[in-house]
């Protein structure tokens, strides 16, 4: 085979591997990646309480670490900003 018959081939058979790919990732298995919650659009469940949290402030060597363990988060304040805002003092400035 020449030169040109080989890229045309080459290209033939890329074009049928990448169709093959999308038709069977997205036609023949189209739910594969479930969410956790489905009634929840990204996934995460809103939880009322949750307990025995440990938080590490790291300050990398400016000044000694500082552990907190034991949290208790509850009225569904379950983040992690309100977890550091129950140990520490923070100042939010907005940039936008």
């Amino acid at each position: 085979m020449n030169k040109k018959t080989k890229f045309i081939t080459i290209g033939i058979i890329a074009i049928f591997s990448f169709t093959s790919l999308f038709i069977f990732s997205f036609i023949f298995f189209p739910n594969l990646q479930t969410s956790i919650n489905s009634s929840n659009d990204n996934g995460r469940t809103l939880q009322e309480e949750v307990s025995n949290i440990t938080i590490i402030i790291d300050y990398s060597g400016v000044k000694d670490n500082e552990i907190y363990s034991n949290i208790t988060l509850i009225n569904f304040n379950t983040t992690v900003y309100h977890a550091i805002l129950n140990c520490s003092e923070i100042k939010v400035q907005d940039y936008g």
